[in-house]
């Protein structure tokens, strides 16, 4: 039907709402007109609201102008319908509510209302160029653009509080959503559930939208920060419960009332219903005295929800009036004007001026235009294309809208319903929506989020080390937290403290090299606004045990009674660095279990030819009870000489070398060293030539050679010589090099002499 204003309103043929407790006289009604009643609505405080089928009479038209007078008094002829059995029904209505003093309705449709097309990654790429995948930067969801929302300061504002984990219950009423979206809560509940998966049956604005609910409900709560393109208010802590209903307005109460009556943990908290419809003043007036009892019932019951409902797209003034003598509603739009919703209009894109196509209200009471949200967001991603883009209607902002209400639920589960509304609606930002009077609201997710918490303590939260990290000794442990303090300027002072070491120092970064042996517990304290946060994590520093090897004298060495035997080993120990050296004092030599010295390299002379056990201990400088130890042996053989062997030495390099390499080549990247020895016999005198050999442990790396083993690299007493490295598994560009000086003389005897050299690179 259209009324004078031109605007259209749907409504189910054949049925009938009406108001009353009297069953009896509702089957009479019913069973005059061959119908019969469909479903009945109790709830206590409120007459039961009945949905009749009815085969209309058309012999009662002729009353219907006479009839409406008497139902409402105001009533003028200026109705039209697309047929005549619209026509009928009316006047079915009319002689009924006239004759038995009923409460009667139609059953009006109310269609989805248009869908025209910190940081967080929310998806690839977007359709337009101004889309950014980081949720915190959007204009209707940052602080500081015209619209100044603050969604995700507000969602800061809940996790420095510890509440973002509060879960809040949000249905959305609508039609058409797709199966197990990944914007959808991880916790979602169904009602209507045949139909679930099935597409929108209605069209939006005279366009298809199949999948109306789907978009409703990332605009309330699709989860922030999945790579998914859209992001919610609620999206951290709403739970889903998605109630796909034909869209006439008797199946919409019935939801209501059945989850009024479902547990505390199945009752949805928020209600949004993104549809609404034009009803002209007349037939408006009979709904909304079939349904003001039940309307007041449900909103005076303290289960009762937070109703959320869009205002429409039509661009028209939801009070306007028509005067004739008396002024009156040209319109009711339904549910936005019904008692107990909150109606939202929308604002532009990045602008606090109303949308063009958004109803609004000139009227300052509770049944206009409340509060505006985004008229326009982002939504997607396509899945044939991976994009997101841009969607537009009261159906977005009315269901955003909603999304803030549960971010105050979340910030405080123990507010009634009542405060809720109040702080949704005492926080907004007020003006510059419409020059034509009325509500000028426009919603404040971190005004409405930070008058629900108070004053809120900083957040701080450790991001290294992680819980349960175990780090080396002396090695360096980096501490880095996050910390901000969302309702107060600036950046909180961090403080840092080990139960073992005490105060570690401050800032958001610190880099400790000193942290005792034994478990910790680091602490990062934030202060700020004269308050306190803190967190905390358990890590342990622990002790490496050293290792040593004997590397001289070489199992190929002839070694002689009477004549001094020198002995060397290498210790490596992860926990001395070059700025803390292994103490060599806590190398310990011993020929069974008697000690002969102490160091990297010890003489000892045997008496007595014989084999002899050799062990060298390595003790750490850790404190006790972390100290450890590590032990290595040899076996020689010493013997009587009649020819006695050399002596050498290596000259250069001096000593054991850790090198950068210094060139490359086809082979790979080198260190490039000239090595130096000499050597003499007692009975030959100083030996030269090829009775000075150089060899390398590291043939794997060095090219031309064997694949693994020994290496010779030359002969004499100077020798120029590259040594290899490699970024090759496991070695990561570091390859430690034994290079050996093997002398031996014209009878045979021989000695060795060892340098290691490692030789590290880049990879």
């Amino acid at each position: 039907m259209r009324g004078k204003s031109g605007h259209q309103s749907e409504f189910v043929l054949n049925e009938l709402i009406i108001s009353s407790d009297d069953t009896a006289k509702v089957e009479a009604l019913a069973a005059r007109y061959g119908g019969r009643i469909l479903r009945t609505i109790s709830l206590e405080g409120a007459p039961k609201l009945h949905l009749v089928r009815v085969n209309a009479s058309p012999a009662v038209e002729a009353q219907l102008a006479q009839d409406l007078r008497a139902l409402v008094p105001e009533a003028r002829s200026d109705l039209e319908f697309s047929n005549q059995e619209g026509l009928n029904l009316l006047a079915t209505a009319a002689r009924e509510g006239v004759s038995q003093n009923l409460k009667v309705s139609l059953n009006f449709i109310f269609k989805p209302q248009d869908i025209a097309a910190g940081t967080t990654s929310e998806a690839p790429r977007g359709a337009l160029p101004d889309y950014n995948p980081n949720a915190f930067n959007w204009p209707y969801m940052n602080r500081g653009s015209p619209q100044d929302i603050g969604v995700g300061e507000a969602w800061r504002l809940l996790l420095a509080a510890g509440r973002l984990s509060n879960r809040v219950r949000m249905a959305i009423i609508d039609g058409g959503f797709q199966r197990d979206h990944p914007d959808y809560p991880a916790s979602r509940s169904i009602y209507g559930g045949s139909d679930w998966g099935r597409p929108n049956p209605f069209d939006c604005g005279g366009r298809p939208c199949p999948w109306h609910g789907t978009h409703v409900t990332q605009a309330a709560m699709a989860l922030p920060d999945n790579n998914q393109g859209v992001a919610g208010p609620a999206g951290p802590v709403a739970e889903l419960v998605a109630v796909q209903v034909p869209g006439d307005f008797f199946e919409f109460l019935r939801f209501v009332v059945t989850t009024l009556a479902a547990s505390a943990i199945e009752r949805p908290r928020i209600i949004n219903i993104s549809g609404a419809g034009a009803i002209p003043a007349v037939p408006g007036a009979l709904l909304e005295a079939a349904l003001a009892p039940l309307l007041l019932a449900i909103q005076t019951n303290p289960l009762g929800p937070i109703f959320v409902t869009a205002a429409g797209n039509a661009g028209a003034n939801v009070d306007a009036e028509d005067c004739f003598i008396v002024c009156w509603e040209e319109d009711l739009w339904a549910p936005c004007e019904l008692s107990g919703f909150i109606c939202v209009g929308g604002m532009g894109w990045n602008t606090t001026a109303k949308a063009e196509r958004s109803n609004w209200g000139s009227d300052r009471d509770s049944s206009s235009v409340d509060i505006y949200g985004p008229f326009t967001i982002w939504a997607g991603p396509d899945p044939s294309t991976g994009e997101v883009h841009k969607v537009s209607g009261t159906s977005l902002s009315s269901p955003f809208v909603a999304g803030v209400a549960a971010l105050i639920w979340a910030a405080n589960p123990l507010l009634p319903r009542q405060v809720v509304e109040s702080i949704l609606l005492d926080t907004a930002h007020n003006g510059g929506v419409h020059d034509g009077g009325g509500h000028q609201r426009r919603v404040n997710a971190f005004g409405a989020v930070s008058r629900a918490l108070g004053n809120v303590p900083p957040f701080v939260r450790i991001e290294s080390p992680t819980e349960g990290r175990v780090f080396s000794w002396r090695f360096p442990v980096s501490l880095n937290a996050t910390t901000y303090d969302p309702d107060t300027p600036g950046t909180p002072a961090l403080a840092w403290q080990s139960s073992l070491n005490g105060s570690l120092g401050s800032g958001t970064s610190v880099t400790v090299n000193n942290l005792n042996l034994g478990s910790h517990r680091i602490t990062a304290t934030a202060t700020s606004g004269g308050q306190t946060a803190s967190d905390s994590v358990n890590i342990t520093v622990r002790n490496d045990p050293p290792s040593v090897q004997i590397v001289e004298p070489d199992t190929s060495n002839t070694l002689c009674t009477n004549s001094p035997i020198t002995f060397r080993a290498t210790v490596s120990d992860p926990n001395n660095p070059p700025s803390n050296p292994f103490p060599t004092g806590n190398v310990v030599w011993r020929v069974g279990s008697t000690s002969f010295g102490t160091g990297l390299t010890a003489t000892r002379t045997f008496n007595t030819a014989g084999t002899y056990t050799i062990t060298v201990q390595a003790t750490d400088d850790a404190p006790a009870p972390h100290t450890l130890s590590a032990t290595d042996t040899r076996t020689i053989t010493v013997v009587a000489c009649t020819n006695n062997p050399p002596t050498a030495n290596i000259t250069n390099p001096p000593s054991d070398l850790v090198v950068d390499f210094n060139g490359s080549d086809a082979n790979g990247w080198y260190y490039q060293i000239t090595l130096q020895g000499n050597a003499t016999d007692p009975e030959d005198g100083t030996l030269s030539g090829a009775s000075l050999v150089w060899s390398t442990n590291r043939a794997d790396v060095q090219p031309g050679g064997p694949s693994t083993g020994e290496q010779t690299l030359g002969t004499g007493n100077s020798l120029t010589v590259r040594l290899y490295t490699t970024c090759e598994l496991p070695y990561f560009g570091t390859v430690e090099h034994r290079i050996t000086l093997t002398a031996t003389d014209s009878a045979g005897n021989r000695v060795v002499r060892t340098r290691l050299i490692t030789v590290r690179t880049l990879c």
